[in-house]
């Protein structure tokens, strides 16, 4: 006895008329623009403002690299008598008070004052270079959530989509119009793309942290939401960029003044084999003989 089954077809309703904006839709709340991103990461990076603290401490000893050293003052009594200690009994013993300044050789204060420059100069252009990379980072860290982003709302179309071949293949195979290898590589196919899913949720949530951790921000539960992917035209330089960078990139002008700081620091140093000078000025006081005549005060 031979059972003959009938094919007959299996409609299954599937809706594609979801709108393509759907695919350029945010996935939970508006989309935050980059230029919010980037000025938070300006105001509050990490790095950037340890490099600015560098900076600000740089200027700060411009000043003082060029100031003299402080003065000292001197009491004192000079030449009393070690066997009496007293103060009226020798001609030469007096009460002393001295104030003393060291002066640097000519042009060794300028010198100093010029090292400092330089290096407070070429901590300026670590700031100008720091915030840079971290516009180019908070650029690049952007676009890999949009990336993210496109590729999960793709997956999860791709994935409803394949959702509805299995169940296809499902009711044929119960009718006798597709083989049980065609349900198996389906669904082998849907579990392929599940895990995909879990990939780029885990990636994603890999590029959260490392976007926050850009904008400085300590707040573990925020979730940034991106837009969807743009295509840029690109911008013709009027310039070789190549000579663009050489004049005006700021690690290359931190460079040259650490090649000016390097030069002046080599000139002070061979500035330093002249001596220093000791300006000093002493007023001696000196009392009364032990008859009770006068002695002069005495200046040194």
């Amino acid at each position: 006895m031979v059972l003959t089954v009938t094919p007959f077809p299996v409609a299954i309703a599937v809706d594609t008329r979801e709108s393509t904006d759907a695919l350029s839709a945010p996935m939970n709340g508006p989309a935050v623009p980059i230029e919010h991103l980037l000025d938070e990461a300006i105001s509050h990076n990490p790095e950037l403002a340890a490099a600015r603290a560098e900076s600000q401490a740089a200027q700060q000893r411009i000043a003082p690299a060029g100031a003299l050293e402080d003065p000292m003052l001197e009491a004192g009594v000079v030449n009393a008598p070690l066997y009496s200690l007293s103060l009226r009994q020798d001609d030469m013993t007096m009460k002393m008070l001295g104030l003393s300044q060291k002066l640097p050789f000519p042009g060794k204060r300028d010198l100093r004052r010029g090292v400092a420059a330089a290096q407070a100069e070429g901590a300026s252009f670590a700031v100008q270079e720091a915030a840079n990379k971290v516009v180019r980072d908070v650029r690049l860290a952007y676009e890999d959530l949009v990336f993210n982003a496109e590729a999960r709302r793709i997956l999860a179309r791709t994935e409803a989509t394949l959702q509805q071949l299995v169940a296809i293949a499902d009711s044929r195979h119960h009718v006798g119009q597709a083989q049980q290898s065609d349900v198996i590589e389906a669904q082998t196919e849907l579990g392929r793309l599940r895990v995909t899913r879990l990939q780029l949720e885990r990636e994603g949530t890999v590029m959260q942290s490392h976007l926050q951790r850009l904008l400085g921000s300590s707040d573990s539960a925020r979730v940034i939401q991106v837009g969807a992917p743009t295509l840029r035209k690109p911008v013709d330089a009027e310039t070789d960029p190549r000579t663009e960078a050489l004049k005006s990139r700021p690690q290359l002008r931190a460079l040259q003044a650490v090649t000016e700081r390097s030069a002046k620091a080599l000139e002070l140093a061979q500035r330093e084999y002249f001596p220093d000078f000791d300006l000093r000025l002493s007023y001696g006081q000196r009392e009364r003989t032990l008859d009770g005549m006068r002695r002069d005060d005495m200046v040194t």
